[in-house]
Order: C-alpha cells, then structure tokens, then sequence
C-alpha cells in the first residue's frame, strides 16, 4: 500500500465547475493557499466529440457522465477540469433575487452586474444571428411571445464559435468556461490536483479539517485544511456528504427535463449558433428556445425514435428546446446513482411545451415536426439551501460548505452558471473575511 501524501491548505475546494473555480481563483487572488481537488483530467477542449466523451469519463463513463433514469431520461455531466462548463450552451440568466432572499441569501445585483461585464456576458451581435433563429423569433413573436435575445458567456471580439464548440468545448477562448478561472487560479499559485477522487471529508468534534483523497495510480492523499469547500455539481457533492455524514444530502432533486421539437423550412439554412433567443414562461415553469444541434446530436435523436431516414434529412432544419422547472423528488444514492421519475406535473408541463413550440414552428413554415425523448439537464437542489447549507452555504459540520447548482433551493428550470458564479463570488468574500 502506497504512503499518504500529506498536504495542507487554507482552503481546499473539490470541484472545478463555476462554483470551485469562481471560489478557488477567488481566494487564491486574495494570497490564501488555496488545493483545487479535480476527479477528471484536463482535457483540452477542442470542439470534436472525441473530446466530449472524454469529458464525460471516456470509455468508463457510462453511469458517471451519462446517466440514465429507471425511466430512461439521459442526463450528461461532465467529469473534466472545468466541469460541465465545456458543454453548456453559454446561456447567462441573472439569479432569482427574491427566491434567493427568502432563505436569506443576500446576492447583490450589482456583484453579478461587475460579473457580467468582467466575462462580457451580453446578447448575440445580430451578425451571429442564423436564418433559422431569425424565423423562430419572428414566429414567436407574431404569436404574442415575449421571445428575446438571450444573454451569453461569449465575447465576440474573440469571434463566433462554432455550433461544435458550444456542445463539445470551445477552443477558440470566445465561450467562457470553468477550466479558465481553475487555470489562472493555477497560474497565481493555487495548486491543482487532477484524477483524484475525494473520499470524504475529515470532520474531527463536528469541525471540517480537510478531506481524504485518491489520486492516480491509487496515491491516497489526506490534505488538512482550514476549510472545506464541496463544488463537485448535483450529483458529486451529495455523494460526497453522505460518504462524509450528512446522509439526508441527496433527496430529492430537480433536473431540468427538456425535449426538442424538430421541423424542416423549405430552404437551406447555415449552421446556427444554439440558443440565441427563447422565452421564459414562469408562471408555466417553462423555457423555450432555438436549439440547433450538431449533426451527431440530431442523428441521435432521430434514431432514438426510430425516424432513421430523417437522421439525413438536415437541409431547413430547425428546432425549439422546452425545459421544464420539475418537480423535487428521486434520490442521489451514495455511489451516484440517480432514481428521478417524472411526475404526472413534469410531464403535463413537457406536453405544454411541445405544443407551444410546434405552433411557433408551423407559424413560421416548418412542417414535418416530431419530438426527441425526453433529456435533461442542470441536476441541482441536493445540497439545499435552508435543509443541507444555511445561507453561509455551510453545513451542519463547521467550515464544511458547498457551493454549485446543489445548493439552489427551489426548482429551477434556467441555466444556471451565472447563479452559482453569483453565490462562489459570495462565498468567497465569506471565506476571505472569515
């Protein structure tokens, strides 16, 4: 058996999507040392599904990145240096403020205003537009939907991505991800541990003291901390809890269910950049978008439904996403797992959105319409804010705290990165003043 390598830290943060690496570069800015704990690799993004399959643990990804229901609905995490963030769509929705301030969460929209300018967070330059999404809002809003530019994590000074690099890591630098921030954390004198595994937390008296880990070829690890900071998304950070005590971490979750409506324009459109405008239907816990896909994408959907012809038929296709704020229920088991049926609510709400987007579809001349299975997406509220973390996002053990879509209390429905962004930037003023 291999010797303990022993290390020792004001902070260690596990995890490096947009909360451990907001908090990590944070701190480390503020001169605290700072162990950013990663269970993937770094895998370069380079906008090809090669790529992404290595995001999602590669050849041993399956059940890891790509989950799957007992009711057969997909979900993708990403076990990678940067976390999912390499391959979210860049969508940026300001935090529900009021939801947050009934838990006692004070966000501050001015902090995420300085956010949004610092990663150039704004619409899509109309250049960027596509034919496609153009016909979509057009459609929409002649049926009285509030359809609008969306706000993304892309400078276009740095150019336009392609559709590729939004779903499979963007190469080019323009899209914003969390291997950025973990990077110039690394670059100011954090230290970064990839391929390991946190096994636990070291709680001594009902106190965090740091954590346990396994790194590669098997190297356990004890790295002592002042404090502990859990960042590894809503299906990792409550495994790690319950490995560590807190065994209520995990019940009950959302995931953001979507499906994509499919219909054919009779013209040939350019390739589309995804999700450049939508709507939020609140009261209807809906969210409808444009959602262009790569051609894998697409030919995967297709197939699931056994349409194998139009698996070629691509030439005016355009598409809607509806994702639905679902309802709290299933369990994150210990190892992972996840058990999350739909409910008679979630599924009314999916119809909902089918319907609405076929009509936003025929308005604007598609025809051939059908539907994808059912996916999703944003697995968050496993960690929640006023059950699992108080509004300090601390634990029941002292300077134990969590901070990702784990934490949001409510469902949800949105993307959610500029929220967890939002709520690192907090705590770690939290961290630095503490």
């Amino acid at each position: 058996m291999r010797n303990v390598k022993k290390m020792k830290a004001d902070v260690v943060v596990v995890g490096s999507g947009p909360g451990g690496s907001t908090v990590a570069r944070d701190l480390t800015l503020k001169g605290k040392k700072v162990i950013l704990v990663e269970w993937g690799k770094d895998n370069k993004p380079t906008g090809t599904m090669i790529a992404a399959s290595k995001y999602m643990g590669g050849l041993s990804g399956f059940g890891k990145g790509m989950m799957i229901t007992p009711e057969f609905v997909m979900m993708i995490r990403c076990i990678t240096l940067g976390g999912t963030t390499l391959m979210y769509l860049g969508s940026a929705f300001d935090p529900p403020y009021d939801t947050f301030a009934k838990y006692g969460i004070d966000l501050d929209p001015e902090e995420t205003a300085g956010i949004k300018r610092e990663l150039k967070i704004q619409p899509f330059p109309d250049e960027f537009f596509g034919d496609g999404a153009k016909a979509i809002m057009a459609s929409a809003r002649d049926l009285g939907y509030d359809w609008n530019k969306l706000n993304k994590f892309v400078d276009p000074a740095k150019g336009k991505p392609t559709v590729k690099e939004f779903y499979f890591g963007c190469k080019s630098g323009a899209k914003w991800q969390a291997r950025d921030w973990a990077l110039e954390a690394v670059r100011k004198g954090a230290v970064l541990l990839t391929g390991t595994f946190c096994d636990e937390v070291i709680v001594e008296n009902k106190v965090a003291t740091g954590i346990r880990a396994t790194g590669p070829g098997g190297q356990p690890y004890e790295i002592s901390a002042d404090k502990v900071v859990v960042s590894s998304g809503g299906v990792g950070s409550p495994t790690i809890l319950q490995r560590s005590g807190i065994y209520d971490a995990g019940k009950k979750f959302f995931f953001d269910p979507f499906v994509i409506t499919y219909g054919y324009l009779d013209r040939r459109l350019p390739e589309e950049i995804p999700m450049a405008g939508g709507v939020h239907l609140k009261s209807d816990g809906l969210f409808i978008t444009d959602m262009s896909t790569p051609w894998s994408m697409y030919a995967y959907y297709a197939a699931s439904k056994m349409k194998l012809l139009r698996m070629f038929k691509t030439r005016g296709l355009v598409s809607l996403m509806t994702k639905v704020s679902d309802d709290l229920d299933g369990l994150i088991s210990v190892t992972g797992g996840i058990t999350k049926p739909l409910t008679f609510n979630d599924k009314h709400k999916l119809n909902m959105g089918r319907a609405i987007s076929r009509k936003i579809l025929m308005n604007a001349g598609a025809k051939d319409i059908w539907y994808s299975l059912n996916a999703a997406a944003h697995p968050g509220g496993t960690c929640r804010i006023g059950d699992i973390v108080n509004s300090d996002l601390e634990t029941q053990f002292k300077n134990l705290f969590v901070v990702d879509g784990s934490v949001i209390p409510e469902p949800w429905g949105l993307p959610p990165v500029l929220t967890i962004i939002s709520l690192a930037r907090r705590l770690s003023k939290h961290l630095a003043a503490s």
